[in-house]
């Protein structure tokens, strides 16, 4: 009995400070657990409202509706920025620029985002990304020097050969067709072994052979026989019509002249000056037009015959990019 109440009186407060010291004490382990826990289901929370938010923005993406996928992944990152998926989120903003044909907004952000995320698994094709989408929307000088400094300066062996292939596309679009096969000629002695690449290189080398016409000698033609340089450069109906009409004025000048009506006949050689003028300039112009179709024709030959050479997300595949 003794014992007990020696036990008891040791559990107890000696004294009234004592009796506080404790209370305060149990108290403040109380809040501790409670707030731990508290926090525990916070967190818990935050977690499933970050993963419904994520899912919602990538339902959206997937189904192509990309204007609100952007505003869902935007409104991801400011709500939970710290989030190990946030690169992630950002990557996909810009591909919903590029896939929506936002060029200029979808460069800006690749670019913001290579910088942004110096870790991230994304950044190479981020880069890629950030410079094709200047070669999409056909600023070939850009795109040019954006993919001469991904080439030097990367230390991506992808990218510098993918930098190397789209310099050869953009020599391509602009029908140079020499520079285009000797930059895949580069391809080929830094050992790359894509697929069609050999055959690629032929046929641009086929653009050296296309049929072409000569504006000079357009114009000089029609400038002898009006509507001959016109037929010259495959444009049958002008020329014919060129001639009869310019034929028309000549002979109405001419008879007005035997006819002693000189007046008619100065009326019709001022008209005809100007149809024998712009006779010459249509000559040399449909010879242009001529040669520009054959150059555009044989240039999305390519394009149609290499896809896995030319369409971007085929491309990333060939050189094993990592997309999210």
């Amino acid at each position: 009995m003794k014992s007990l109440k020696t036990k008891i009186q040791f559990l107890l407060p000696c004294n009234r400070c004592d009796f506080v010291c404790l209370t305060i004490l149990y108290f403040f382990l109380f809040n501790m657990f409670s707030c731990s826990s508290l926090l525990a289901d916070q967190e818990t929370s935050v977690n499933k409202d970050a993963d419904r938010l994520l899912h919602f923005a990538n339902t959206l993406f997937e189904s192509k509706d990309y204007y609100r996928a952007i505003t869902e992944y935007k409104r991801f990152l400011d709500y939970f920025p710290l989030d190990s998926r946030s690169d992630v989120s950002s990557f996909r903003i810009g591909l919903s620029f590029y896939q929506s044909s936002h060029m200029d907004e979808a460069s800006e952000h690749f670019f913001q985002f290579f910088k942004e995320y110096p870790r991230s698994a994304f950044r190479p094709a981020a880069w890629f990304y950030a410079a094709d989408s200047i070669f999409q929307k056909q600023d070939w000088s850009i795109a040019r020097e954006e993919f001469q400094m991904m080439e030097t300066q990367s230390s991506d062996k992808r990218l510098v050969e993918i930098a190397l292939l789209r310099k050869a596309w953009i020599e391509v679009s602009e029908y140079k067709w020499q520079d285009a096969a000797s930059w895949v000629q580069t391809l080929h002695e830094r050992g790359c072994s894509l697929t069609g690449l050999s055959d690629f290189e032929k046929k641009c080398l086929e653009g050296e052979t296309l049929p072409q016409k000569s504006p000079r000698l357009a114009g000089l033609l029609s400038a002898i026989i009006p509507g001959t340089g016109q037929i010259y450069a495959n444009r049958y109906v002008d020329g014919i019509v060129a001639l009869l009409l310019n034929g028309a004025f000549i002979y109405g000048a001419v008879e007005s002249f035997n006819h002693d009506n000189p007046t008619t006949g100065s009326i019709l050689i001022f008209f005809e000056l100007g149809w024998y003028t712009g006779n010459i300039y249509s000559a040399i112009n449909s010879s242009h037009r001529f040669n520009l179709y054959q150059n555009r024709t044989h240039s999305l030959l390519l394009q149609n015959t290499f896809p896995d050479l030319y369409q971007t997300n085929r491309v990333l595949f060939q050189f094993n990019f990592t997309l999210p």
